[in-house]
């Protein structure tokens, strides 16, 4: 049987934990250089497309505004729906509970009219 004791020789990870500096190896984040492409070519081209608008600046924000009323808007719609159908389900409820508390009491009536 052999025992073999493995320790870390890296002088750079015992001083990164040591100062407090960086995360431990389990906790980085590792980023592939297609990621880092991706990102720089999203990047040119965003701003591009911002150079590119140059005097659109004042169309940009009214599209951008024009937008966020939109997105009210139909926030606002779904929300009177949704709460017109809440509405109507609570009253076909209390329609029902009413029905059968007519029911119950023609049925005394009946009851008591059967009795005398």
């Amino acid at each position: 049987m052999i025992i073999h004791d493995i320790k870390d020789r890296d002088p750079r990870g015992a001083k990164t934990q040591r100062e407090g500096l960086g995360l431990p190896f389990s906790e980085e984040i590792l980023i592939d250089k297609v990621d880092i492409e991706g990102f720089i070519s999203e990047k040119d081209q965003l701003e591009g497309d911002y150079h590119g608008a140059g005097g659109q600046t004042e169309n940009v924000a009214l599209m951008v505004e024009i937008s966020k009323k939109n997105e009210e808007k139909d926030k606002a719609a779904e929300r009177l729906t949704s709460e017109s159908a809440a509405q109507k389900s609570t009253l076909q409820s209390i329609a029902e509970n009413k029905r059968d508390i007519e029911n119950s009491k023609e049925e005394e009536i009946r009851q008591f009219a059967d009795k005398c």
